[in-house]
């Protein structure tokens, strides 16, 4: 085509009359199509010489494929021939071990139980590496050595001894605040433990003790400052077999002021009752005691009549210008006018005994419309604010109960007493009508 196409622009510049010029322009496309066909030559025979070089690296690549599979199965043949030994030798293992492994699984359990003891006891806020060495013991398919079984009976022995122990040590106590600071910790056995604040409560998951926000008020913490303070001889301290549950429920319990302040206004008004009637008892005892002591002594000297209940009457029982029967009548009105004296605020203390129950009941009713209230706003799905609300509801009575019974037995008490003293006044004016009467006889 090259060819046609210089033949006619050869023809064309022949016809136009410049063949000079068409003469050079074809030795430069001569030339250029000269450069081209060796450029193509060289370049074909790079691609053949590459080609040759793809088709011997294909062959030893086949070469090599064919060795390595042959490999390759000479390799599955010996892994599936391992296998086989394996499960053999590990069949004989079994059967010549089988005593063995009963004996790996009791170790295994017993390392199980005691890690789980360790985890919940404040021993391994003392010696925190013991749970570590039980680490290989507690892998099933682990086949312990001298060694571990060595460690599994050490810490078994350490927790015998220890909990027979008193002993004290550094630890991280966490404070009601947040904040957690090194203190020194005594703990009685693996119980109960405390510092210089108070009792403290092992915390599992992180390793420390925690500050009893609310301490046991009264003997407990009288027990902690004895221990302390007592250099030698034995000690009473306070065990609690729950590791800190009951000392901490302890704290938590309210003491007897805050019992009154829960039962609100109720609790107020019965307390109020209580105090009116011990001063009432109080009067009226003191009142009951000293006229007893003078008609005791008044008794004892009827000659010379006093200033008091039985006096008053052996003045009137002197009068000699008068009759038995108007005498009579006399002295029944000199008791009469005593009987107030001497009974002076019973009545009132009797009131007082009966209102204190009363108004607990009503404190009890009040608290438990509040609790069901609230049962009907947020449901039942709490006990524990249900029971709350109930024990608080139940203060009430309680209290009115605490309050009316001295009440009675003081009421009782002081009623009895004046009773004895109005009959020993109608005794004996009972006897100066009798001698009167006697008296009026002989004369006749």
């Amino acid at each position: 085509m090259k060819k046609i196409i210089l033949i006619m622009i050869s023809a064309v510049i022949t016809n136009t009359g410049y063949s000079n010029e068409l003469d050079s322009l074809l030795k430069k496309v001569q030339q250029g199509y000269q450069q081209e066909i060796a450029l193509d030559k060289a370049q074909l025979e790079k691609f053949k010489a590459l080609n040759t070089q793809q088709i011997e690296a294909t062959n030893a690549a086949k070469k090599r494929l064919t060795t390595l599979n042959i490999q390759t199965d000479q390799f599955i043949s010996k892994i599936d021939h391992n296998r086989n030994e394996i499960a053999e030798l590990t069949r004989k293992l079994a059967e010549e071990s089988a005593d063995l492994q009963q004996v790996f699984k009791q170790l295994n359990s017993a390392a199980s139980e005691l890690d789980h003891h360790l985890k919940n006891s404040m021993l391994s806020a003392q010696f925190p590496d013991e749970q570590n060495r039980l680490t290989p013991l507690l892998n099933t398919k682990y086949q312990p050595n001298s060694q571990d079984i060595q460690h599994l009976w050490a810490g078994y022995l350490l927790q015998m001894v220890e909990s027979g122990k008193i002993a004290s040590f550094d630890s991280s106590v966490v404070l009601p605040n947040g904040a957690i600071e090194q203190r020194l910790i005594t703990r009685l056995g693996t119980f109960t433990a405390f510092d210089q604040n108070g009792y403290v409560r092992y915390l599992e998951n992180n390793g420390a003790f925690m500050l009893l926000p609310k301490q046991p008020q009264g003997k407990p913490l009288d027990l902690i400052t004895q221990f302390e303070q007592q250099t030698s001889g034995p000690a009473t301290v306070t065990i609690d077999p729950s590791r800190g549950t009951l000392i901490a429920i302890a704290g938590d319990q309210p003491d007897n002021w805050q019992r009154i302040q829960q039962a609100g206004v109720v609790g107020y008004l019965i307390l109020l009752v209580g105090c009116v009637g011990l001063i009432i008892s109080a009067i009226q005892g003191i009142r009951l005691f000293r006229q007893n002591k003078q008609i005791q002594h008044q008794r004892m000297n009827l000659d010379q009549p006093g200033d008091n209940p039985l006096g008053r009457i052996l003045k009137v029982g002197r009068q000699t210008n008068i009759k038995a029967e108007q005498l009579s009548r006399l002295l029944d009105e000199v008791v009469l006018g005593e009987i107030p004296l001497l009974k002076k605020g019973l009545p009132t203390l009797a009131v007082l005994a009966g209102i204190a129950p009363l108004l607990g009941l009503l404190g009890t009713v009040s608290g438990m419309i509040e609790t069901f209230q609230a049962i009907t706003a947020f449901g039942n799905g709490s006990p524990k604010i249900l029971s709350s609300g109930i024990s608080q509801a139940l203060l009430t009575t309680a209290l009115g109960l605490v309050v009316s019974i001295p009440l009675v037995l003081i009421h009782c008490l002081l009623n009895n007493k004046s009773n004895a003293l109005i009959h020993i006044l109608e005794h004996q004016g009972a006897g100066l009508i009798a001698l009167r009467e006697v008296d009026e006889s002989h004369d006749q």
